[in-house]
């Protein structure tokens, strides 16, 4: 799966401390106290104003092992196969997000935009 999410424009980008007991916290499942540095755009002549310059995609790929392979033969529900895939080290489409989001690629609101819907 892959979803596109908006790339902050580099002019523009700002970083800011994450404050505790945000939803965006709980969102990247990280307990209040621990400093988190995101980033943003404030909007410049480069973006239109936007803060955005750009879209980069967030994805996940499921690799289907001999393992998933006997679940989807057995009708196993698709919750059971996406959690048997996390165990084996697949990245969600949701903390592929959260990556970007770190590193400054793209904003944490952007990936709550377009993962929430694709995992709850």
């Amino acid at each position: 799966a892959q979803r596109l999410v908006r790339v902050i424009c580099p002019v523009c980008k700002k970083s800011f401390e994450l404050a505790d007991n945000s939803p965006e916290r709980r969102f990247m499942g990280i307990p209040d106290g621990v400093p988190v540095t995101l980033y943003r755009g404030t909007g410049c002549h480069q973006c239109g104003q936007t803060g955005y310059r750009g879209r980069i995609s967030i994805q996940e790929m499921l690799i289907v092992t001999q393992e998933i392979r006997k679940q989807i033969l057995s009708y196993a529900p698709a919750n059971e196969i996406r959690d048997t895939a996390l165990k084996q080290g697949m990245i969600s489409i949701t903390n592929d997000g959260i990556q970007k989001a770190l590193l400054g690629i793209t904003t944490i609101d952007e990936v709550m935009r377009v993962a929430t819907t694709e995992e709850l």
